[in-house]
């Protein structure tokens, strides 16, 4: 049973800007009857809302609390869950149809970051689906300097380290592990003020779509979001 604050909290979630693009878009159409895992489950939101959707994912994440408590919030004991680390998934050759990887791979250090990416496309079937979003250095950088400190690459947060990507550093090492882009989104702009200050979450919404439109406040998003495909072999 899930503690009442606790469950608000996670329920909030959904206010972010991440959450509300993918449920507003097509993205995880046609996934109901494929293999899909949700790596880095953390909470159970994303995996909730695939249940909600019809699709049957693996909940998957380092930590075992959190397993537990995906099982707890989506209601549904039956869920397959399992632990372990990105940089070697329990999972055979080209497993799934579909990852969904929110927020996760920037949890992993630097050096570890090209290996994870690596495993996830081995476990992706040929012309398979990563949903991907990481953390933006460029926002982590400017908030330093906001705060007349040096940018870095390692932000310490609580509970979780944060390891940002450039974007240029993402493409790079998307194009090594052989995943061609579909779609490159630049989102979330107040993930912490929506869990802060819930009751004006209507303002800061029409806000954030506003400010998600132009492009050069774009590249100061909180977050990158990918869609990707697993290319093809190249024929020798």
């Amino acid at each position: 049973m899930i503690d009442s604050d606790l469950l608000k909290r996670i329920d909030r979630g959904k206010n972010s800007q991440d959450f509300r693009f993918l449920s507003e878009k097509d993205w995880l159409d046609g996934f109901k009857e494929k293999r899909v895992l949700d790596l880095g489950c953390g909470s159970g939101l994303y995996t909730q809302y695939l249940k909600k959707l019809g699709i049957n994912p693996i909940a998957f994440d380092i930590n075992k609390e959190s397993t537990k408590l995906t099982k707890d919030y989506v209601g549904k004991q039956d869920i397959f869950s399992c632990c372990g680390t990105c940089v070697e998934l329990p999972f055979r050759k080209e497993s799934f149809d579909l990852v969904l990887c929110i927020e996760t791979l920037s949890h992993i250090r630097n050096e570890d970051q090209l290996f994870a990416l690596e495993e996830i496309n081995r476990i992706i079937k040929e012309n398979g689906i990563l949903i991907l979003s990481v953390h933006n250095a460029t926002r982590f950088a400017l908030q330093n300097i906001v705060r007349l400190k040096k940018p870095t690459e390692i932000y310490e947060n609580p509970g979780l380290t944060i390891y940002p990507f450039s974007l240029s550093q993402l493409k790079k090492q998307l194009v090594l592990t052989g995943f061609l882009a579909k779609k490159v989104m630049f989102i979330n702009f107040y993930n912490s003020i929506h869990q802060r200050y819930p009751k004006i979450f209507p303002i800061l919404s029409i806000i954030e779509n506003i400010l998600a439109r132009i492009p050069i406040l774009k590249r100061v998003s909180l977050t990158i979001m990918c869609m990707l495909i697993k290319r093809k072999p190249i024929s020798s």
